[in-house]
């Protein structure tokens, strides 16, 4: 395959990816709760007493929909051989068969051949309550196209994106009007939160032999939660704090942008724009503040919550060159896409989910292994070297850059992952 073929195919992969668990998933866009009438939020309550309870899953729980959505594909039903393209031996490659042994690990091997059973919700209540009042994850179930949440204790700590989580239960709703009885447990934390040794203490005492079923906004090796769109793809279309749009405006206006700068119109300086205090960020700005350094960067430690004005719309806020600043202007994805180089940086035990608006601009997204552990549901189909490069932490970041601007068959190979 030709790499300008495979990489159009990865980007592909991506897309079809999103869309399919999101836009076919989940249907329309959120509009807010007034959009549907029958929606029931109880904070001391659940559902009636009479109501019919979910059925046994055969497989891992998954929300029905008329279409089955497949599970995050393992990376040897993507290929049994690393994607080679000429000029792979110029960067760095990564290592294949732990990136096999990695997919392998995921939370579905528990599931193959096993049932959600009863006693698995009591365990997951145990799960939730942190003490003090307090609670991560919350109990949601779908009873005669009904929406019920048993505590909204967990959505009060989320306020500004509380619809946004349970949103996708809204579109479920709507979108299938036969929609069997369906429960799951949410978690609205960042980070993966069951561990593959975790047994509940009715699981321990039926001798059960897996943990019990938590859906999450991210997977880790390490952590048996079940993967879900997180909140950022269901964002409010009235004001926020964040002022990104929803995910099906702002990805068209992401591929707009990438598609209208041509990749040598772009500047070579490394891109990031975002809150630089979680310490893996810090670490970067570390390797940044060095004068050798500085002239390959362009840090731009933004707070997006008061930043009102984007850099494209105040211009003389910023000009866009090297080094670290603090702008008082924010950078809008889209924006992005006027570098060659997009530094994908995690913060600390979390995630990054400007990941995906990253990769849409048909830039080289360089991804600073160290800190993003934690993985959304699409990134089990990507693959380091053929859609993005990846390195080990930020010192790495660096010697990177020199190659990518001394050799050009380095930069010509960067470009076509881009691509």
């Amino acid at each position: 395959m030709a790499p300008q073929q495979a990489g159009s195919q990865g980007r592909g992969l991506l897309v079809v990816a999103l869309v399919a668990c999101v836009l076919v998933l989940l249907g329309q866009q959120w509009r807010g709760l007034t959009g549907c009438p029958e929606v029931t939020i109880r904070s001391t309550s659940f559902a009636p007493a009479d109501a019919a309870h979910p059925p046994a899953h055969s497989s891992a729980p998954q929300l029905p929909t008329k279409a089955t959505v497949p599970a995050p594909a393992l990376a040897v039903a993507v290929a049994t051989e690393p994607a080679v393209a000429p000029g792979r031996s110029v960067l760095q490659p990564f290592n294949w068969d732990d990136l096999v042994d990695w997919r392998l690990a995921t939370w579905d091997r528990h599931w193959k051949d096993s049932r959600v059973q009863a006693y698995d919700m009591t365990d997951l209540e145990d799960v939730c309550d942190v003490g003090n009042g307090l609670i991560f994850c919350t109990r949601i179930q779908i009873i005669n196209r009904r929406l019920y949440v048993k505590d909204v204790r967990a959505l009060e700590l989320d306020r500004d994106y509380a619809v946004s989580r349970i949103a996708p239960f809204i579109d479920l709703i709507k979108f299938d009007p036969q929609i069997p009885d369906v429960e799951i447990f949410l978690a609205l934390n960042d980070q993966p939160s069951i561990a593959y040794s975790y047994r509940g203490k009715v699981g321990r005492e039926k001798d059960q032999f897996r943990p019990p079923p938590m859906f999450g906004a991210t997977l880790h090796p390490r952590r048996a939660d079940i993967p879900w769109p997180d909140y950022s793809f269901w964002l409010p279309t009235k004001p926020h704090k964040t002022r990104t749009p929803p995910w099906d405006i702002i990805r068209q206006q992401v591929l707009a942008a990438g598609a209208k700068l041509p990749w040598a119109e772009r500047s070579d300086l490394a891109f990031f724009a975002g809150d630089t205090r979680h310490p893996v960020r810090k670490e970067m700005l570390e390797v940044v503040k060095k004068p050798a350094n500085s002239p390959l960067f362009a840090i731009r430690t933004v707070w997006i919550h008061r930043a009102v004005k984007t850099c494209a719309d105040a211009p003389e806020l910023d000009d866009g060159g090297s080094g670290i600043r603090e702008p008082g202007c924010r950078y809008a994805p889209p924006d992005y896409c006027k570098y060659k180089y997009i530094l994908n940086l995690g913060s600390g035990g979390s995630y990054a989910n400007k990941f995906k608006y990253s990769l849409l601009c048909k830039s080289l997204v360089i991804h600073v292994s160290r800190g993003n552990a934690n993985l959304e549901f699409w990134q089990t189909q990507l693959v380091p070297g053929l859609h993005y490069l990846q390195v080990e932490n930020a010192s790495m970041v660096p010697a990177l850059l020199r190659k990518l601007r001394s050799d050009p068959e380095a930069e010509a190979h960067a470009r076509r992952i881009g691509i």
